[in-house]
């Protein structure tokens, strides 16, 4: 696995966490792959359909990403950035696909 790969996502005792940076209102939902925000800082760049009002946009994030892991929904929770752009969401319990997941996530 890439340094990059790996840069975006951490395990903790909480659960897997993601580093996102979210892009709402866009023309169409996709995951865009992984983006250096900040030096050193790795993110997973997702942009959704959905409007960033009431929840829409985070809701629409959570289910694509509740896809790709085959997840359900609830076991997602976010950890900071419910109102920004820059987000960090925790899923739990932990995957057990997650590291497949995850570099399958570089790689679109």
């Amino acid at each position: 696995m890439s340094d990059t790969a790996q840069s975006f996502w951490h395990l903790t005792p909480r659960g897997l966490v993601l580093y996102i940076r979210a892009m709402p209102g866009a023309k169409r939902t996709r995951i865009m792959g992984v983006i250096e925000a900040l030096p050193g800082q790795w993110m997973l760049k997702i942009a959704v359909t959905a409007p960033p009002e009431d929840g829409k946009a985070n809701a629409a994030l959570v289910s694509l990403l509740a896809k790709h892991f085959r997840r359900p929904k609830l076991d997602f929770s976010w950890i900071s950035g419910e109102t920004d752009k820059h987000k960090q969401l925790c899923i739990h319990p932990i995957p057990d696909n997650y590291t497949e997941c995850c570099e399958a996530l570089t790689n679109t």
